[in-house]
């Protein structure tokens, strides 16, 4: 009989208590990189309208974040 080949990548030579731990400290990092913002009452509704408004002139969904960042680029044209 013929030993099927493993498929996938291998796994490397760690314990599981190592591997946990490199989990853990990449998602510490992970989160330490992340930024929340709420945005409530009339400056949300406005937010969402504007962003309504710009799914509708691109012709598809776009996230909070990418809305956010057009807002960004175009304030820092005008700036500049």
């Amino acid at each position: 009989m013929v030993e099927k080949k493993k498929r996938g990548r291998p796994r490397l030579d760690i314990t599981d208590a190592e591997r946990l731990r490199r989990y853990k400290a990449a998602n510490t990092k992970a989160q330490q990189n992340k930024k929340q913002i709420a945005i409530a009452g009339p400056v949300g509704r406005r937010f969402a309208e504007a962003k309504q408004a710009q799914e509708k002139s691109l012709g598809f969904k776009i996230t909070h974040t990418q809305f956010l960042t057009i807002l960004l680029t175009r304030w820092e044209n005008d700036q500049g």
